[in-house]
């Protein structure tokens, strides 16, 4: 990437999907922003991606046209095949200069892509954390009656059978809004 100042937020946003286990108040406060933040780059990104690639085939077909048509300018003496027409093409820098900028905003729109993944995986870790610190916090209460140990037992089957069912739902979903994105970007 040429964007000194992107591959510097990338590097912050890299950093920030790290997930501080015992601070997880402020992680889930601060996970909304992150992700909207990243979320708009990676549209952005995907934006210039597909101007970038619109630009580099409108010069490719522009260039074909022109050494098909007037092949003298290209120091062609005569009608060139379809294989010296394609390497003329590529050699003229015009058609270089709009490979590279394609080239270089696939890679940037790739790599918010996946760090919009990583954003993802982090919401789904964060949500198990959680759901694991408050069965840990419930399951090591106390309860006041002392002949309510069969309930209290209940009680933990109940909690363990909730989270669980909360991990696999959570996964579920983290499955299917992957795919729906995949289905999105193609």
């Amino acid at each position: 990437m040429n964007n000194p100042m992107l591959e510097e937020k990338i590097a912050v946003w890299a950093e920030q999907v790290k997930i501080e286990k015992n601070n997880l108040e402020h992680e889930c406060q601060i996970h909304p922003g992150l992700y909207l933040e990243i979320g708009l780059s990676v549209v952005e990104a995907q934006y210039q991606h597909h101007q970038a690639k619109t630009d580099f085939e409108r010069v490719e077909s522009e260039l074909l046209s022109a050494v098909k048509l007037t092949p003298s300018v290209f120091g062609l003496e005569k009608a060139p095949t379809a294989d010296l027409t394609i390497a003329t093409v590529r050699l003229q820098p015009t058609y270089q200069e709009a490979q590279q900028k394609y080239l270089e905003a696939e890679l940037t729109y790739k790599t918010l892509a996946h760090l919009q993944e990583s954003m993802n995986h982090r919401k789904a870790m964060l949500r198990d954390l959680v759901t694991l610190f408050i069965h840990s916090y419930y399951s090591s209460q106390e309860l006041s009656a002392p002949s309510s140990r069969l309930s209290k037992n209940a009680d933990k089957d109940q909690a363990f059978d909730a989270a669980m069912m909360d991990i696999r739902k959570n996964r579920m979903a983290s499955r299917l809004e992957d795919r729906m994105e995949e289905i999105r970007e193609d």
